[in-house]
């Protein structure tokens, strides 16, 4: 085959044609604007799908093998019933858009309900309750709860277990 200078060889030069200098040019820059415009959409999506602020209702759940054993039949009919009490527990989790919540924590074995009052902050898929008031007063124990949101914004988990115990609330919207 014959090359540019007229002689025969198996090198070949063509010359770039005007349509290939511009494809890989214009190809990067639409890329680029694709992975940018995915990007933010993410963000956004992300961004709106995690936000805690509405009502919750909350179910607790308690690890069965993290409690002590009975000593007696009578102390596994009260463990029982404790337990029976618990599965028809429903908190209720308001969680407001100025960053402040109440929650409302139902009566258990004669005691009377509970309510409580505070601040919250949100650093990505992490929630942090701060009590300011319980039942109207300064808490003696203001220890932060950390809850984890899920990627869809529905559920919220709250490690309620300190200690051996182990106990969670699971807020779901």
């Amino acid at each position: 085959m014959p090359n540019e200078t007229g002689g025969v060889g198996t090198w070949a030069f063509t010359p770039p044609t005007l349509f290939e200098e511009v494809q890989p040019c214009y190809t990067f820059q639409l890329m680029k604007k694709f992975v940018a415009i995915l990007a933010l959409a993410v963000v956004a999506v992300g961004a709106f799908a995690q936000n805690p602020a509405g009502s919750w209702k909350g179910k607790l759940k308690v690890d069965p093998a993290s409690m002590p054993k009975a000593q007696s039949p009578e102390q596994q009919k009260m463990m029982d019933q404790v337990m029976t009490q618990i599965k028809t527990m429903t908190f209720t989790l308001n969680m407001k858009p100025n960053k402040t919540f109440t929650i409302l924590v139902p009566s258990m074995m004669g005691q009377p309900a509970q309510n409580g009052e505070g601040t919250w902050s949100q650093k990505g898929k992490t929630i942090t309750l701060v009590t300011t008031k319980q039942n109207g007063k300064a808490p003696k124990n203001s220890k932060p709860q950390i809850m984890n949101i899920d990627s869809g914004g529905r559920k919220m988990i709250l490690n309620a277990g300190d200690g051996p115990r182990k106990a969670t609330i699971t807020f779901t919207k």
